[in-house]
């Protein structure tokens, strides 16, 4: 049997990874923040790729079974996306509107609706709007669809079932606010 404790830092340890891949391989448009949503709250540390493209991490409290009434304590997760910029309406006049969509991956030991804590592993998409203010503040709304396997380990079994969370949370908004440095 797989101790939460174990899990968790294995997370902050891929979680860990992932920053400091992002960070040797683009030099610039660094920002952190803080996502908020029914279905949780997170952390988030994003930085350009390209041009037309950025990487974002997000380490999260996954809330929505908690807030049901259904969990006792937040599971948690990472999820990592490589974000495409679609449009960007450049910084004529001060601030600036991205719109972005991309593909990413997720991890985690959290709930799922009507199961204990197991084991998230799955793939997500981003799609949000984003204002960068002069003053290098953004104010984002996205959403992220998960399409997840949610695994619950027991001593005479290993269940493993769609995460169905990552459904039913895929049309809730998120809001962001980060700032670039």
């Amino acid at each position: 049997m797989i101790s939460s404790s174990t899990c968790i830092s294995k997370i902050l340890l891929a979680a860990a990874s992932a920053v400091l891949i992002c960070h040797t391989v683009a030099g610039q448009g660094k920002a952190v923040g803080s996502i908020w949503s029914y279905k949780g709250i997170s952390m988030t540390y994003s930085q350009t790729a390209h041009e037309d493209s950025f990487y974002e991490l997000a380490l999260s409290a996954d809330m929505m079974d908690l807030l049901n009434g259904n969990s006792r304590y937040p599971g948690v997760a990472a999820r990592f996306a490589w974000n495409i910029i679609l449009k960007d309406s450049g910084s004529a006049g001060g601030g600036c509107f991205k719109a972005y969509v991309g593909p990413g991956a997720i991890m985690g030991w959290t709930t799922d609706k009507d199961c204990s804590y197991g084991i998230l592993t799955g793939i997500s998409t981003v799609a949000g709007l984003e204002y960068i203010s002069s003053r290098k503040i953004a104010i984002s709304v996205s959403v992220s669809p998960i399409l997840g396997c949610h695994t619950v380990i027991r001593k005479d079994m290993i269940q493993m079932k769609l995460y169905r969370n990552g459904l039913i949370g895929s049309l809730i908004p998120e809001a962001c606010i980060k700032y670039y440095f």
